[in-house]
């Protein structure tokens, strides 16, 4: 278990040096993700995006490569049945999956990454809906490896 601790520590801060290095290229440059869920990008979680995980669970029809972060809802590394009952969920209004989505966008930026920074330095707690989505791992702390899982999202293509 403390491997797994130092190993995620160690991952978060080479993705956040990372990070760190790619904003500081250009001030004014944000980066920006699509929701996790949207598949298609349209800034919706839809039908759309449901069929198109189960295509892809079926072996139907395979997600593209830019697509596949945004089709892994649960932040478990695969894209399988599981991710499709997430979007299913959050289509029929029982769980929403905008996990990392802190600020309640219809995307996700590195300032969703600074307000979970903030949280766990403890410059500004977060509070109800925003603490929720703020834990990606759904492990029921707000800390560095949910920062990481984030970070990765971002700013790794």
């Amino acid at each position: 278990m403390k491997f797994k601790r130092l190993a995620a520590l160690l991952m978060a801060s080479v993705m956040t040096a990372g990070a760190a290095s790619v904003m500081s290229a250009s001030a004014s440059e944000v980066a920006v993700r699509a929701l996790k869920g949207d598949i298609n990008g349209d800034t919706d979680i839809d039908i759309l995006d449901y069929i198109a995980v189960i295509n892809h669970v079926n072996g139907v029809k395979a997600i593209g490569s830019a697509q596949l972060a945004r089709a892994d809802v649960n932040w478990d590394g695969k894209v399988d049945i599981f991710d499709a009952q997430l979007i299913s969920w959050d289509i029929n209004g029982i769980r929403s999956i905008r996990s990392g989505n802190v600020l309640g966008r219809t995307y996700v930026t590195n300032e969703d990454l600074e307000a979970i920074m903030d949280h766990i330095n403890g410059v500004k707690a977060l509070t109800g809906a925003k603490k929720t989505r703020a834990d990606l791992n759904r492990d029921g702390r707000i800390d560095i490896e949910d920062a990481s899982l984030l970070s990765t999202y971002l700013y790794v293509r």
